[in-house]
């Protein structure tokens, strides 16, 4: 993974997609909080 990121540093590689993981979690929460009308 390391080597296809481009991170010389594989903490830096997890931090980015831990980022990514938590802001993907966050914007399907709130899409489903907008379906079920809790918006």
């Amino acid at each position: 993974m390391q080597e296809l990121s481009g991170h010389s540093d594989v903490s830096t590689t997890m931090n980015v997609y831990a980022h990514a993981t938590r802001e993907a979690k966050r914007t399907s929460a709130r899409l489903l909080d907008k379906v079920a009308g809790n918006d």
